[in-house]
């Protein structure tokens, strides 16, 4: 959900958030949570990402049905040869995304298959077909706004669960969807155990969410100064954790740093990338980055305007995969040229940069560096000494891979030599396996002469490679 704000009070906001500090842990690979449980998975070793399955403006077009979705994850899986997964379902409820919040009761009919009873049936199966391709499927939910049309508008309105303005009546928040929403008392909703019960009911209508292990709230975490809204977000957090169930959101909040591992935004500025590592909290992407915009967006882009170059530290997917913007169509490109860099960035701790006049330079550890040509963002990736990225051109590891793959991959296409990996210098050739919008093609077999591999590559395209 996207909020409208003043810069003024953007600014302000910031000011109240600024609270930026050095951790006093590291976690490990487990991540531990503010409670000291590990949370259920590793956010920057896998892929967190949504599917847009349906709009409420719009309630009939467009759809990603449950099905559809399934193909969706099928095409990540086979071209990342089993990156897990972690999707979040975006229009899963009634007619669709911010369709009758505060409510969660009802799945939406016009995602089912036409062989179930009903779309609960559809969502249950897909849940467990997901599995199969190391996908554990989780929804998109909000906890903010509320809606007339809502099945609990007139309960929430009798128990004063609504936040009212000076006038005595609903506080008006954005108009979504063509429809005017409001905002909930946290605060009230949490102690009156409305809360409690909505994320009860929620888990019963979908009860995989408890083996899924996580959930995604729109627009969530956002406390200030306010410390009886502190609390109520640290316990309602805390609520889910006791679930099983890990909790991500759009933007981070320093002080959910150890409830809060995974953001769709990472908006932190080069100094608090360095002070809270990809272990801690990491992100999907850099589409919140208001750092060389030219006009502000008026955005929750929070808590900071982000890193100049993102690119030199990792962004991966944060752009829901949609039917309005065309299904799976770039999705090579996508998880190469950012996921790809993005998950083995993760695995090394930043340790400096350097804003120069004409390079943009991170030192990680381990010996790799990242730099960003400004003039025109072309972006080199180094490890130790041996180029992995040049512009759009990549070969590089896949390190989640059980076979040791690495990915070859151009964006304008084109003829490439690369000086192969040491462990392969005697090997005579490679399985190649053409990486496309569908999936990835049988592999065919591709020559090593004198330590190199000649590539020719279509725009777009890439092929996932083992030794022979």
């Amino acid at each position: 959900m996207r909020w409208k704000t003043s810069r003024r009070m953007f600014l302000e906001t910031l000011a109240c958030a600024s609270a930026a500090r050095a951790l006093p842990f590291r976690l490990g690979a487990a991540e531990a949570t503010a409670s000291g449980a590990p949370f259920r998975h590793t956010y920057s070793q896998c892929l967190a990402y949504k599917i847009y399955c349906a709009d409420k403006a719009h309630p009939d077009q467009n759809l990603v049905t449950f099905e559809e979705a399934l193909r969706y994850m099928r095409v990540i899986h086979d071209v990342t040869g089993g990156l897990k997964q972690v999707p979040y379902l975006v229009g899963w409820q009634f007619d669709g995304h911010d369709s009758r919040y505060p409510s969660w009761a009802e799945v939406n009919p016009r995602l089912k298959r036409p062989q179930d009873p009903d779309a609960r049936a559809s969502f249950l199966w897909l849940a467990e077909e997901a599995k199969r391709l190391n996908a554990f499927v989780s929804v998109h939910v909000n906890m903010s706004d509320a809606y007339e049309t809502s099945p609990l508008w007139k309960e929430y309105r009798e128990n004063g669960l609504i936040l009212l303005g000076k006038d005595g009546q609903p506080r008006k928040a954005g108009v979504w969807g063509g429809e005017q929403s409001y905002l909930v008392d946290k605060v009230k909703e949490w102690r009156s155990g409305h809360a409690k019960r909505r994320i009860d009911a929620l888990v019963a209508l979908l009860p995989f969410l408890r083996e899924s292990g996580s959930v995604h709230i729109d627009a969530f975490g956002l406390i200030g100064k306010n410390d009886e809204l502190r609390q109520t977000v640290f316990g309602i957090f805390d609520y889910w954790r006791g679930m099983g169930i890990d909790v991500t959101t759009e933007y981070f909040d320093f002080e959910l740093a150890g409830r809060l591992p995974m953001v769709y935004h990472l908006n932190l500025s080069e100094e608090n990338r360095i002070k809270y590592p990809a272990d801690v909290v990491c992100g999907g992407g850099d589409g919140g980055n208001q750092r060389l915009v030219k006009t502000y967006e008026g955005w929750a882009h929070l808590p900071e305007a982000g890193c100049l170059y993102e690119e030199a530290w990792g962004v991966s997917i944060d752009r829901d995969l949609s039917a309005a913007r065309g299904g799976m169509k770039g999705i090579v490109g996508k998880l190469c040229s950012r996921t790809l860099p993005w998950f083995f960035l993760n695995r090394h701790r930043a340790l400096s940069f350097e804003d120069g006049a004409e390079i943009y330079r991170v030192t990680f550890s381990d010996g790799v560096e990242t730099s960003v040509r400004k003039p025109d963002r072309h972006l080199t990736i180094r490890d130790n000494g041996r180029v992995l990225v040049d512009g759009g051109d990549l070969f590089m590891p896949a390190l989640w891979t059980k076979r040791g793959e690495w990915f070859v991959y151009s964006k304008a296409g084109g003829t490439r030599v690369w000086p192969v990996p040491e462990a392969w210098k005697d090997k005579a050739e490679v399985l190649a396996y053409a990486l496309s919008d569908d999936g990835r093609s049988p592999a065919t077999v591709m020559p090593i002469r004198d330590g190199k591999l000649t590539v020719q590559l279509d725009p777009g395209r890439g092929f996932a490679l083992v030794p022979r």
